[in-house]
């Protein structure tokens, strides 16, 4: 049967390489076309694009010695396949009575859900600090032992390092500052950094304001299901 633009959204064909992991789980969960027939099945596509980054990051946070949030990465996302593939199921059978709809919006609701829960948690991993092993100090190093320990983190950072941690140009960061939602060093020319505080509590701001589009997106879901009945 040949595949017609109509008949055949393959999402595993678009590019989900940039950005962090959480965002890019809640990018599909807000964007997929859910409506449209995926010769793809959407349990398939989510084991190719984001199976082996879970992984990779359960392996990881096991070797930073935080094995239980490793453990519900991977709980959450098996979740997330399980409602998937129930999902498939009812896009395999189609839609031709209100009732048959009425599932379809509820399993899609919950794949969505697996979805945000998952993006979650995450998100709460990223924000994790790594653990560090302690440097000791010996007898013979004397009073040069603080020189062997590690060194605190500046308070102000550069304007590339301030744009990857909020995941954009530096020329964004630039106008932020330049509107005051930055504070900076009072510096002038390359001289000039950002305050690490603002940078990260911007991040936290702009995260928060996602959570509430994606809540209210759910909200919207829910009443419209309940419009079903």
């Amino acid at each position: 049967m040949p595949e017609t633009a109509a008949a055949c959204d393959d999402p595993s064909k678009r590019s989900l390489r940039v950005g962090v992991l959480y965002r890019q789980i809640r990018s599909w969960a807000q964007k997929n076309n859910w409506y449209r027939t995926h010769i793809v099945s959407h349990k398939l596509w989510l084991k190719r694009n984001f199976g082996k980054e879970i992984r990779k990051k359960a392996v990881a946070l096991e070797a930073a010695g935080a094995a239980a949030l490793a453990a519900r990465i991977e709980r959450e996302f098996a979740e997330l396949l399980d409602r998937a593939g129930v999902f498939d199921k009812l896009c395999k059978r189609g839609c031709a009575s209100e009732d048959e709809f009425a599932e379809f919006e509820r399993v899609k609701q919950q794949v969505r859900s697996e979805a945000f829960k998952l993006a979650q948690v995450l998100q709460t991993a990223d924000k994790k600090p790594p653990s560090r092993a302690r440097i000791p100090i010996t007898d013979d190093q004397g009073g040069r032992g603080a020189k062997n320990r590690p060194k605190m983190p500046e308070p102000y950072i550069t304007f590339a390092k301030a744009a990857d941690l909020l995941a954009v140009s530096t020329g964004t960061v630039s106008r932020w500052a330049g509107l005051g939602k930055i504070t900076d060093n009072g510096k002038r020319g390359q001289g000039r950094k950002l305050s690490k505080a603002s940078v990260l509590m911007l991040k936290a701001k702009r995260e928060q304001e996602d959570m509430v589009g994606y809540a209210a997106d759910i909200q919207q879901d829910a009443a419209r299901l309940d419009r079903l009945h």
